[in-house]
């Protein structure tokens, strides 16, 4: 499919005119006129993009706060977390007495065996199946999240939320097409209806009119997409961070929001949950109490000096081969710049700091990317390549 031979509309609309009046011709092609420039690089949009929206995708996705007062939205149906649910039984703790509960009836002349926590997590969906907002839930594993692509963003800790409410986030779904007509990426690309701004034209036919040629040029795109698409596949797992100014902003509509996302990694917790909340999941029922051996006195942490959070860095320009880190995550554009450089590839660094490309998004380029977004030749990409798998030329 050549994209130069497509007939647009004279109109121009905004995704939510997109949805309203042509939801029911789906799958279609759009033409961005104007683009969005978000709060980060990944939600932003340029003009010119041409996609084939394919769906209109609806997600619930819950608001959670953090003990900091943070507010997250999380996709309720995420796989990427999973949670126990807190306080949610009749058990509590007196001192070093448990009180649990028994039937009405007969005595109890022993204890009761202690009975551990869920063996499983649950998925939000699964726990918010089960009970009323709002819900105080535990993450399986400790949560760090900071701000993507923001090296001065400060790290946080997520140990419990608590679930106010929840609400739907609609976007449309589609892929990112090149002049040629094929994909540029494999990955579907998501407008959320907050991106008001965009504006759009939406294709109409071939320019030469021609009805049987257009609907041919549908069916073998609709057949590329199926083949390589990841449609079936896809997910959004994205957790994201809500700036209480602009939820207020907006009248709390959440869906409205402009998001912050987030990089997220998980790890074990350094030490058990605490007495109260591990009673409180005992799934038990009258009162008898008996006595608890004492807890384990927990030692004082040693005390670490703090490192300033932000030490100036003097960038490092990299003039020999040797210099380039083992791990090109570390680099940022200029560092990149440098590599290019030392690979005879100049001729690119103009395109890369345009583009902002650093360490971290130099292994997200794809080959049609490179070709198209960067302009490089196929030699230039292969070397590029090997290159971000360790390849490093001999000197």
């Amino acid at each position: 499919m050549d994209i130069s031979k497509i007939k647009w509309s004279s109109k121009d609309y905004n995704l939510k005119e997109l949805v309203t009046k042509f939801q029911d011709s789906f799958p279609l092609y759009i033409k961005i006129t104007e683009g969005f420039l978000g709060k980060q690089e990944v939600d932003s949009i340029s003009s010119s993009t041409v996609l084939r929206i394919h769906c209109l995708y609806s997600q619930e996705r819950a608001i959670a706060k953090t003990k900091s007062g943070r507010i997250l939205s999380v996709p309720t149906k995420s796989t990427t977390l999973r949670f126990f649910p807190v306080g949610d039984q009749q058990t509590s703790t007196a001192g070093n007495k448990m009180v649990l509960q028994k039937p009405a009836s007969g005595t109890m002349s022993k204890p009761l065996p202690v009975v551990p926590p869920p063996a499983k997590p649950q998925t939000l969906d699964g726990i918010l199946s089960k009970r009323k907002l709002p819900v105080v839930v535990r993450p399986a594993k400790l949560v760090i999240f900071k701000v993507t692509n923001n090296p001065r963003a400060e790290e946080h800790r997520v140990d419990h939320l608590t679930i106010s409410l929840t609400y739907h986030q609609e976007f449309t779904l589609g892929h990112s097409i090149t002049n040629e007509g094929s994909l540029i990426a494999r990955c579907p690309v998501l407008l959320p209806m907050y991106m008001k701004q965009i504006k759009l034209v939406i294709a109409e036919g071939c320019e030469d009119g021609n009805e049987e040629k257009w609907k041919t040029l549908l069916s073998q795109h609709t057949n590329m997409i199926s083949k390589l698409g990841d449609m079936e596949q896809f997910v959004f797992q994205d957790i994201t961070l809500l700036d209480r100014k602009d939820i207020q902003q907006h009248g709390n509509l959440y869906s409205d929001v402009e998001p912050l996302y987030l990089d997220l990694t998980q790890q074990k917790y350094d030490i058990p949950v605490s007495l109260d909340e591990y009673c409180s999941q005992l799934p038990v029922s009258s009162a008898v109490s008996y006595d608890l051996p004492p807890l384990p006195i927990k030692k004082p942490a040693i005390e670490v000096p703090k490192l300033p959070d932000h030490p100036e860095k003097i960038p490092k320009k990299l003039t020999n081969v040797n210099d380039i880190p083992e791990d090109l995550h570390t680099l940022d554009t200029e560092g990149l710049c440098d590599c290019l450089t030392l690979l005879n590839m100049e001729k690119y660094t103009d395109n890369f700091r345009k583009e902002q490309i650093d360490g971290h998004l130099l292994f997200d380029l794809e080959k049609d990317m490179m070709r198209i977004c960067l302009g490089m030749n196929e030699l230039h990409i292969s070397k590029l390549l090997r290159f971000r798998s360790g390849w490093r030329p001999t000197v």
